[in-house]
């Protein structure tokens, strides 16, 4: 094992899942704040913070059941595809806003907290472009 398969391991296997449990934290913790409050947009947040725990259940879904989850999607027909393909790009385009509105929120309450947050979907997102890179070269 090299350098970088051993960078790779080590933030498969133990950086990313401790990010991902402390963004969940930071979330549940923001969520008890807000059902403390009753301001009036409270409405908004608690649907947006719903769609942004959605959009992460889904992510995490995803990123633990990969395997199980290309399966399915070879056994699926094939006037199925092109739905959930339009499906996965309505979601993409709406993700960014609904993080944006959570980061607002993190921000309104304490700025160091959404700085991190900010920092590790930054750090994650990087990753992301790397890896696509270099998969595609």
């Amino acid at each position: 094992m090299d350098r970088k398969e051993f960078l790779k391991t080590i933030w498969r296997k133990g950086i990313k899942p401790t990010l991902l449990i402390v963004v969940i934290y930071f979330c549940v913790k923001f969520l008890i704040n807000v059902f403390r409050d009753n301001e009036t947009e409270r409405f908004i947040i608690i649907l947006t913070l719903e769609l942004g725990i959605l959009f992460a259940i889904v992510y995490l879904i995803g990123f633990i059941f990969s395997s199980i989850i290309s399966k399915i999607n070879s056994k699926l027909p094939d006037s199925v595809k092109p739905w959930l393909k339009k499906i996965t790009k309505v979601l993409n385009y709406i993700e960014p806003i609904i993080s944006g509105i959570i980061f607002y929120q993190f921000w309104k309450k304490d700025w160091i907290t959404a700085a991190l947050l900010i920092g590790i979907i930054l750090i994650l997102r990087i990753t992301e472009i790397i890896e696509k890179k270099s998969q595609n070269t």
